[in-house]
């Protein structure tokens, strides 16, 4: 298993010591399962990682849009039943399930 460089993540932390963590802490993912897309850096504009609780990707890689998106969801399935089936619905102020994004603009 190829695993990348520890990053510099505290200075007063050994490099072996964050190496033992980030090797006690990998998990092998079979390589059927590894989707590789390979683009050309001019053609990339944002990256956007985001969780299970956004149902419907944004608009464009603005949080903005990404929350309108989740508004949209919620006001056209509340119960997450059809057209976004989740074992999680929501229920008043209760909302399905938490959510973060991450959005780097390149």
């Amino acid at each position: 298993m190829h695993q990348p460089d520890a990053p510099n993540v505290c200075a007063s932390v050994a490099p072996s010591a964050v190496d033992d963590v980030l090797e006690r802490q990998a998990i092998e993912v079979p390589l059927p399962l590894v989707w590789v897309i390979d683009r050309p850096r001019a053609a990339i504009r944002s990256v956007e990682l985001f969780t299970d609780g956004y149902f419907k990707p944004g608009a464009s890689a603005a949080v903005a849009d990404w929350e309108a998106a989740f508004a949209d969801v919620e006001r056209v399935d509340p119960e997450k039943i059809d057209p976004y089936p989740s074992v999680k619905g929501s229920a008043g102020r209760l909302r399905t399930d938490d959510r973060t994004v991450v959005i780097v603009h390149l």
